[in-house]
């Protein structure tokens, strides 16, 4: 069940299932992809969105992965249907943030995180505590990742670096006070603090961003560039109290090229021990303090020999296919990383050469 519109597929799972079945290693596997059916069906609208879960609910399968349902927009119906359905053991990873009160799990996530055998989510504390209030019975940590084809290769290429600090995020910016996300203040703080203090070597990309360091929207196709046009990338993060969460903007930042630096989240002292190309601060005003202390007393080459290591961990910790291989680990399917990681890029060479984007 894939969280996909036009335009933005689930590359990397579909690249790993597509080898893996090539490989012989598992006997098939087939998406079901209502954003795509929606849109592929205008006229037929959700009757014919409707239809392919009710087939989708007769397909015979040993697992079932179940990717963003909130995003599905399933009638109560279809999702009653699909849920009742035999299929094997249910996996469901959910990358989105939600929090206790603000911005909290939506009743579609609930209902999906109760049938689930195993939950797959991105934060350690109130993330957590959403599914289990909610009545999932074995909730556990993954770590955000990135797709190696969007972040370019290893190692990094020469890049010209125009300005000495970029950011990507969005200003979250609600109708009521009430709904503005934990951290958003903050984000808002930094940003102008940024400002303030490095003028015109800090950009911010990304919606709702105003003042000389705002350079407007950034579509996800041009990340790595906008990275790689900064000796740091920086961010404040939305939910900067929930332990050991991070978006894919930190994978990508690190696989990309940069020296990464962030909110300091419980559990990153233990999390990033050791690792060259990242730091973070308790406050906003502390990780401009690091930001200005990194800048002055590291040399270009010493930025660099740190951006490259950073690099190899996130390469040899946060690819995508790691997580997507402890989903399928934890259905039941007997598959390494090492074997995830070469049935992706076995699927991408092959789909280069045939011009296809696999099943």
């Amino acid at each position: 069940m894939a969280n996909e519109v036009p335009g933005a597929l689930q590359a990397t799972t579909r690249r790993v299932l597509d080898g893996l079945r090539h490989a012989g290693t598992i006997d098939d596997y087939r998406v079901l992809s209502p954003g795509l059916v929606r849109a592929g069906s205008p006229e037929a609208g959700e009757a014919a969105v409707d239809d392919e879960v009710a087939s989708a609910s007769t397909w015979r399968r040993d697992v079932t992965l179940m990717y963003h349902p909130s995003a599905w927009r399933l009638s109560a119906p279809a999702l009653t249907r699909l849920l009742r359905s035999e299929g094997g053991v249910w996996v469901y990873y959910e990358g989105d943030p939600y929090g206790l009160v603000r911005h909290g799990l939506p009743w579609v996530a609930q209902r999906v995180g109760r049938r689930a055998s195993i939950v797959f989510t991105v934060g350690t504390g109130a993330f957590r505590r959403n599914f289990t209030r909610a009545g999932a019975r074995d909730v556990r940590w993954v770590p955000s990742a990135f797709d190696y084809v969007h972040v370019g290769p290893e190692p990094s290429p020469p890049v010209s670096r125009t300005v000495d600090f970029v950011m990507i995020a969005n200003r979250h910016m609600p109708r009521t006070p009430l709904r503005l996300l934990p951290g958003a203040r903050q984000r808002a703080q930094f940003v102008e603090l940024m400002t303030s203090e490095f003028g015109d070597t800090f950009q911010v990309w990304g919606r709702g961003w105003t003042g000389p360091s705002a350079q407007g929207s950034l579509d996800y196709s041009r990340q790595a560039s906008a990275v790689q046009s900064a000796w740091f990338s920086v961010n404040w993060d939305h939910f900067p109290q929930e332990p050991r969460y991070f978006s894919n903007r930190l994978p990508i930042a690190l696989a990309t090229g940069s020296f990464h630096l962030t909110t300091a989240h419980p559990g990153y002292a233990a999390l990033f021990e050791g690792v060259a190309g990242i730091d973070f601060a308790d406050t906003p005003r502390g990780l401009v303090e690091t930001a200005r202390r990194l800048r002055t007393r590291l040399s270009d080459a010493e930025i660099s020999e740190a951006i490259e290591s950073g690099k190899r961990w996130a390469y040899d910790h946060l690819r995508a296919e790691r997580p997507i291989a402890q989903f399928l680990r934890a259905g039941g399917i007997d598959v390494s990383d090492d074997e995830a990681i070469a049935a992706s890029e076995e699927a991408h060479g092959r789909w280069l050469r045939e011009g296809s984007i696999g099943v």
